[in-house]
């Protein structure tokens, strides 16, 4: 079974380790939420990008439809006339040169 099946394997049907996360799950929450408050107050600048962009991804590793989600949003642009850039780390790539076409 390869590491990522482990992983799934248990963070889905549950596993005693994760037990040891809540300490750090609980720490995170609260800095994400002191984050977000400020983004939202406006205390911390929020970065503008110059062109629209759309950020398709989670943190949940694979099989959730993001290759379709992407590919139709593509189709769904360009069918508008809208020139459409696609950005990926590209997991387990290892690409000739950067940028990868």
């Amino acid at each position: 079974m390869s590491f990522s099946e482990r992983l799934l394997a248990a963070w889905y049907q549950g596993h005693p380790a994760l037990a040891l996360l809540r300490p750090l799950e609980a720490l995170y929450r609260r800095v994400a939420n002191g984050r977000r408050a400020d983004f939202l107050s406006g205390r911390k600048p929020a970065y503008r990008a110059p062109l629209p962009v759309l950020v398709v991804g989670n943190i949940t590793v694979g099989g959730t439809g993001k290759t379709p989600m992407i590919l139709w949003m593509i189709e769904h642009c360009r069918a508008r006339g809208l020139r459409v850039g696609v950005i990926s780390r590209g997991y387990g790539a290892r690409p000739p040169t950067t940028p990868w076409r």
